[in-house]
């Protein structure tokens, strides 16, 4: 609020007005400055958390203690970790994090992270800390060497996530010759990326598709998540593309469709 009066009484507006017309101008000029300050202070705001968001990832980076050196493989404090070992302790520290495997009592649950960064760590000739290093840099910066830039066989591409080892695409789609072809087209497009984009690398792809609606509206279409297992019968060729409906994972299509 002080802000606020310095800046209006620096621009003189705190003073009587001379006429009841003169008071009415003056107050649309204090209301016009009040939304300027506002919006001045909302920009400060954004700045600054930018600034917060990104000395947090500089220092993320530079805290996993992990070198780069190539495809193949990282330095880890000294010790080699190929890229392989990098995922198979990460994935065995995601199982054990697993949700249902968690104590709820916040105090068990700290003992059972240490625990458990701990004992897996040792398993692989790891520290505590050198385990939780690779868990977090697979969290934040995906499989190391896969591809992280898709596109779709039909539609268009909304948005790529990676998180960890599985892969989240967006995407929005155009109705197609029939209800069972606006359908099939999604399997198209993610079958595509896991045999020639290599989405084969990843633990579980999720998808899903919006389109347009007949009274304008943009609106969901169809969700799925296809699973690890089911991804290497998708490499393998067991299923073929227009049935990949028949094993997914939380199949979710629009009732106008079916």
């Amino acid at each position: 609020m002080k802000k606020k009066l310095c800046i209006l009484m620096a621009a003189g507006l705190l003073l009587l007005p001379a006429s009841p017309a003169m008071a009415g101008k003056n107050e649309d000029r204090i209301a016009e400055l009040e939304a300027k300050v506002a919006a001045l202070e909302q920009r400060v705001s954004d700045l600054e958390q930018l600034t917060t968001c990104s000395a947090e990832t500089e220092s993320a980076e530079e805290a996993n203690g992990l070198d780069f050196v190539d495809e193949s493989g990282f330095m880890l404090d000294g010790i080699s970790v190929t890229a392989d070992e990098l995922i198979d302790i990460y994935r065995e520290l995601k199982d054990a994090f697993s949700y249902e495997k968690i104590p709820e009592d916040p105090d068990e649950a700290e003992a059972y992270e240490h625990e458990t960064f701990k004992l897996i760590g040792a398993d692989n000739g790891l520290t505590e800390e050198q385990a939780l290093n690779i868990f977090n840099y697979v969290s934040m910066y995906g499989i190391p060497g896969a591809n992280k830039e898709f596109s779709l066989r039909f539609g268009d591409l909304r948005d790529t996530t990676i998180n960890g080892t599985s892969l989240i695409i967006k995407a929005k789609i155009s109705p197609s010759y029939s209800k069972e072809a606006t359908i099939d087209q999604n399997y198209y497009s993610v079958c595509d990326i896991i045999k020639n984009q290599g989405g084969d690398k990843y633990d579980s792809i999720q998808y899903w598709a919006v389109a347009d609606m007949t009274d304008g509206s943009e609106g969901k279409v169809i969700s799925f998540t296809v699973p690890k297992q089911i991804i290497d019968r998708v490499v393998s060729g067991e299923i073929v593309d227009n049935k990949l409906g028949d094993y997914l994972e939380d199949l979710w299509i629009l009732p106008s469709l079916l």
